[in-house]
């Protein structure tokens, strides 16, 4: 494997699924933190919130000195495997790659035990026991909980408890020590990936993937422990304790900070995988209710109060976070936030402004919510990347604000769809570009030509043109676009309909934006809504539509009568 396909592995793969992982964001934070660290002959990094570990994989895969911290026991599990250890620490403690893979192989027979909850003496069933049902074909949906298949909890089981008996308190730095941390990082790899949940373990799916049976292969999929995917060179230092205590006492070049933003506790979503670190074998509830069911569906442990954080509680979390960025000391500061928590973004701006320099930006980026949002709800979500230069003097919070404010609405232009019809109406329409009209005022001396795609959205290359016009010029132009912008799936599919018919490359393009729109539709509330759009696009008659269109149409109908029993349609 070349070292650049490793150093891809490193940053993509063997990541758990994660509440904010920033594995899609780190191509751009990639080019940031190497701007920010140019002409510097060593970057001392800092992630106090490390989670996953993907950005601190990022900072070890850029030649930094990385240290990353997490409050919660199964981030400093995972990251003392994935960023604390080099390929030749595999070596060192398995030999060859041969070895390596034989033990792996070894462990992985453990599958043939499935089903059989007495582990074969390895000690206790415990998530088999507490957290999956007896039988995978047959579960009890009212008294046995379905976080695991049985045959994977089953296994998960006996691969912990070997863990156990093999290396129980290994020697620091010992060949021990480093088994155990690759064995404990990969039984919790597989214990997040294999779960009946949608990522986070406060419920599982009633019945084995859901309604919409959409993850049942990741979800039945069998369990098997991967070798992970290390890279060389200077490994990190993984450390778990409060965030600002952390930060305090450590300065740094680079400082990346990923805090919690809503009420949403890490210990509590994420509390499967702290029991397994943690494995003290703790009798979780089974009492039913009145109902004859689960009283406690999800199982949480009391424990997961040990790790709650301020950040995730209202009335703590502005002074957290304030107490946090004044405890820094570095000379960048790289803040994700999303506005839509207990901080606004507003708030955020003036806090960091006060620390120097501040540059806003937007990302895009898929929020911890359902996918029926409107439109206009999906483009104002959005994951800011806040950047403080500390050596440099702040241009103050009014600037900030006024940052933010453009910064959002620049996001807002990019990303939404418009309405042609709209868009012919405020402006005039060559040859697939946007002319704004001349007004008579000094504002446009000339039209300004933006590309569009389709009528429907800007095109790439109207980035620059944007960037390059002046303050007051970007904001009528964006007010004349938000004018044109669709709000939600109704007006998006309005707006899809002639273009639909179109037996063009267009109308490919409008007739996937249209099946993507009617999906959102299939729900109770949107029932009539459903109906009608079904209808109209069932009309269409273009000779070069192909059959994939009206399967697609076919299945939505079939998609709402399976989730939600629509009648009429």
């Amino acid at each position: 494997m070349s070292p650049e396909q490793e150093n891809s592995d490193y940053l993509r793969r063997q990541l758990i699924p994660y509440l904010g992982n920033k594995r899609s964001l780190l191509p751009r934070l990639g080019a940031l933190f190497q701007t920010l660290s140019a002409n510097r002959a060593s970057i001392r990094f800092l992630d106090p919130f490390s989670g996953s570990g993907s950005v601190a994989r990022l900072g070890r895969s850029l030649g930094y000195s990385v240290e990353a911290n997490d409050w919660e026991p199964y981030s400093e599990a995972i990251n003392r495997c994935w960023l604390e250890l080099a390929p030749e620490d595999l070596e060192h403690a398995f030999g060859s790659e041969a070895e390596l893979a034989r033990v792996f192989s070894d462990w992985n027979a453990m599958h043939s035990q499935a089903g059989n909850r007495d582990i074969d003496g390895r000690g206790e069933p415990y998530l088999a026991r507490w957290y999956a049902p007896a039988v995978t074909g047959a579960p009890d949906l009212n008294r046995e909980r379905l976080f695991y298949t049985a045959e994977n909890a089953t296994f998960l089981d006996a691969a912990r408890n070997r863990l156990e008996a093999e290396f129980p308190l290994p020697e620091p730095g010992s060949v021990a020590d480093v088994k155990r941390r690759v064995f404990l990082g990969a039984i919790l790899l597989e214990a997040a990936v294999h779960s009946n949940t949608s990522g986070v373990f406060k419920a599982y799916h009633r019945g084995f993937g859901g309604h919409g049976k959409d993850a049942l292969q990741r979800i039945l999929a069998k369990a098997e422990l991967e070798v992970p995917v290390l890279v060389p060179g200077p490994t990190a230092r993984v450390h778990r304790m409060d965030a600002i205590d952390f930060v305090r006492s450590r300065p740094a070049d680079i400082v990346y900070l990923d805090p919690p933003y809503n009420q949403h506790q890490y210990g509590s979503n994420y509390h499967i995988l702290n029991t397994i670190v943690r494995w003290d074998g703790a009798p979780v509830s089974l009492d039913l209710g009145e109902d004859g069911r689960l009283l406690r569906k999800a199982g949480i442990p009391e424990s997961w109060k040990l790790t709650r954080s301020p950040f995730c509680r209202r009335p703590e979390a502005e002074n957290a976070i304030t107490e946090l960025i004044d405890s820094i000391d570095a000379a960048a500061i790289v803040v994700s936030w999303n506005g839509d928590g207990h901080v606004d973004e507003e708030r955020m701006a003036g806090i960091l402004a006060e620390r120097g320099r501040l540059e806003v930006r937007t990302l895009e980026y898929v929020t911890y919510r359902g996918g029926r949002q409107s439109d206009e709800r999906q483009t104002a979500n959005r994951e800011y990347l806040f950047v403080v230069r500390t050596d440099q003097p702040s241009d103050g919070s009014e600037a900030a604000i006024r940052q933010l404010s453009d910064a959002r609405m620049r996001d807002q232009a990019l990303r939404g769809r418009y309405d042609p019809d709209r868009l012919r109406s405020r402006f005039r329409v060559s040859s697939g570009s946007v002319a704004l009209r001349v007004t008579g005022t000094e504002l446009w001396p000339v039209p300004v030509a933006v590309p569009l795609k389709d009528l429907r959205r800007l095109s790439p290359e109207a980035v620059d043109l944007i960037d390059s016009l002046g303050k007051d010029q970007r904001h009528d132009l964006f007010m004349r676009l938000a004018s044109c912008r669709c709000a939600n799936a109704q007006e998006n599919l309005e707006a899809l309909l002639p273009l639909a018919a179109d037996p063009g490359p267009a109308g490919a393009r409008a007739r996937k934006e249209v099946l993507l729109y009617l999906r959102k539709l299939a729900h109770p509330r949107y029932q009539a809504d459903f109906i009608h759009f079904l209808r109209e696009f069932e009309k269409l008659e273009v000779a070069s539509i192909n059959g994939s269109f009206h399967t697609g149409l076919d299945g939505l109908r079939a998609l709402a009568k399976l989730r939600y029993g629509f009648d009429s349609i």
